[in-house]
């Protein structure tokens, strides 16, 4: 007999699924309510079968929350300034992020740091370790949750921030299409009017 750590209620079976963040473990049915999920990989692909995934949940909105508080503090500064392979990027600190909130946290069972961990192991180009939201061209999926577009976010801001350390600021295209920095972009194209004029 295994008894739910959500309703209380005993099954003859012990309950699998766990919290990501404080371990408790849940019924069914429970389950099926769990607030968030995180997506990750467990099988590797073959020519037969695509990749298999595993959801992961959390409990209650204070779990989810002090998740995704401890994955948005990870600092981005290693984004880089190689928008070519900033998808890529994002994803490895996407990774990173997450193992070091579960690492950092003593109630997350051993089994679900190990998930992840093997999912980051398998990971390959077609087949995410933990899908974080953004295709390989750089296009966000329309239905994304919060908090990755957020970290997305994040990481778009980081980019910008080294890119014009470097002095070698993006697009304005990309202020405005990925990252909604209207005035931003603006700003470029008056000063690209101004550089074109001066030029003539």
């Amino acid at each position: 007999m295994g008894r739910c750590q959500i309703c209380g209620e005993w099954f003859l079976l012990t309950p699998k699924d766990k919290c990501v963040w404080c371990g408790r473990v849940a019924c069914e049915k429970c389950a099926r309510a769990w607030l968030d999920l995180l997506k990750v990989k467990t099988t590797v692909e073959t020519s037969e079968r695509k990749a298999g995934y595993e959801y992961m949940g959390f409990c209650s909105d204070a779990c989810k929350d002090a998740f995704w508080g401890n994955v948005m503090d990870y600092p981005l500064d290693d984004i880089g300034t190689d928008v070519n392979h900033f998808v890529q990027n994002l994803r490895n600190l996407f990774y990173a992020a997450i193992l070091q909130a579960l690492n950092g946290n003593p109630q997350t069972p051993a089994d679900i740091l190990d998930k992840v961990k093997k999912a980051k192991e398998i990971e390959t180009q077609n087949f995410e370790a933990i899908p974080v939201g953004i295709l390989n061209d750089g296009i966000i999926v329309v239905r994304i949750d919060r908090p990755r577009f957020d970290f997305i976010d994040h990481a778009y801001s980081a980019l910008v921030q080294n890119l014009e350390r470097c002095g070698c600021p993006l697009d304005a295209d990309i202020y405005e299409k990925k990252l909604k920095l209207y005035d931003k972009a603006r700003q470029l194209r008056k000063k690209d009017k101004h550089a074109i004029a001066r030029a003539m």
